[in-house]
Parts: C-alpha cells; sequence; structure tokens
C-alpha cells in the first residue's frame, strides 16, 4: 500500500498523517546514476508527538583499477618498488586526484574506491632501468562498464585490470 511517492532532492520530502505506533518502509525504486539502490528502512511513528527524520544514503559504485606493469621486451611483469602512477581528473594530468605506488611482488598498482567518471593514468616515477613512459591512458567508468582507451577491461576479484609497458 503506496502511502507518498516522491522523487528526492536535496530538501527533505515531509510525510504527514501517518498513524503513530504503526510501522511503515522506506524504499528506494530507483538510485541516481552512479549509485548503487538503497536497502528498505522500516520505522515505526512514535507517539511523541513529535517530527521524525527518517534518513536514506545511497552509496556510490566503485571500481579498482589495477595497472600490470610490463617490460615492453620479455612482457614480464616489473617486480619492483621503484615506480609509481598517477590518476587525474584531465588529459593533460595537471590535475593530479592521487597516486599509486608498485605492489613490488606483483608488479601492479592499484588505484581502489572510483566512482563513475572519466580519469587518465600516467606513470609519474619508472622503475630504476627504465625509460619514464609518456603513454596516458583514458579510464572511463560507467554503467556500460570499465574502459581503458575505449576498450572493455574484464573483472577479476573485483578488479579491472590493463597492462602498461616500459623500455
Amino acid at each position: 500500500n503506496v502511502i507518498d511517492k516522491w522523487v528526492s532532492m536535496k530538501e527533505p520530502h515531509i510525510i504527514s498523517g501517518l498513524e503513530e505506533g504503526k510501522k511503515y518502509t522506506l524504499t528506494e525504486i530507483t538510485a541516481p546514476y552512479g549509485y548503487e539502490l538503497t536497502e528498505s528502512i522500516e520505522f515505526e511513528v512514535s507517539f511523541d508527538k513529535e517530527n521524525q527524520l527518517v534518513e536514506m544514503k545511497d552509496m556510490p559504485i566503485l571500481k579498482s583499477i589495477q595497472v600490470e606493469k610490463l617490460d615492453k621486451d620479455t612482457k614480464e611483469h616489473i617486480k619492483s618498488n621503484k615506480f609509481v602512477f598517477g590518476i587525474y581528473e584531465d588529459e593533460a594530468c595537471t590535475k593530479l586526484i592521487r597516486e599509486a605506488g608498485a605492489n613490488e611482488y606483483e608488479g601492479t598498482a592499484l588505484f581502489d574506491n572510483l566512482k563513475y567518471g572519466v580519469y587518465y593514468i600516467k606513470e609519474v616515477k619508472a622503475p630504476t632501468g627504465y625509460k619514464l613512459s609518456d603513454q596516458i591512458v583514458k579510464i572511463e567508468i560507467n554503467d556500460k562498464g570499465v574502459f581503458a582507451d575505449g576498450v572493455s577491461l574484464e573483472e577479476k576479484d573485483d578488479i579491472y585490470s590493463f597492462e602498461y609497458y616500459n623500455s
């Protein structure tokens, strides 16, 4: 039995005429783009004769991107703790969001908890014995998937990976 229905905005939505002592369920039917659908909230109207606040919060859909650091000639992972990647807001790579250091045992760098959007990843510090690459990889995260330079990435253990080569 639907008591009220609305589209959420910044200001609270007020519902009046609910019965004291009765239980109700607040259910989200659709979530904003880039957010998970929130679980329903059951609440009981109190006898206090005061306004009650029932708050529902949406969680953003988050993805993890892993850079597979490979030797251009051998195609093997470069297992070093000396390399660093940066993830940026802009294609010119002037607005740094954060850096990710190397996992020296795997030859990878991980950027986790990324929301829907477009990002740019480039090498900030090359491993010892390698040239710093000027390659910039465009990452797109949206409702269609995760893409590196327009190529769809496969998910493995909640991580999307792409290969990045050094000479």
